[in-house]
């Protein structure tokens, strides 16, 4: 069986009755078994983080592009047709 270790974490806020927080605050987290999988798989386990993360960037800005898009579309109808 396959077994996983989290190397990071986004995570957003959606509620905060606290005031510490604006709800949709985005957090990031590095946890220690980053720095591990850095040291253990050398360049190539870097290269592999930092692929992830162009791929998170490009889902993003394409994903986040289409919702934004629709949205605006959205926003231009008439009232009648919403």
């Amino acid at each position: 069986m396959s077994s996983r270790k989290t190397l990071l974490e986004i995570s957003y806020h959606d509620d905060d009755d606290t005031g510490m927080y604006r709800v949709g605050e985005i957090d990031f987290g590095v946890y220690g078994t980053f720095d591990e999988y850095i040291k253990h798989y050398g360049r190539n386990g870097l290269n592999e983080i930092l692929l992830s993360l162009c791929h998170l960037i490009w889902h993003t800005k394409e994903y986040g592009g289409r919702i934004i898009k629709e949205q605006q579309l959205y926003d231009e109808k008439p009232k009648e047709q919403k």
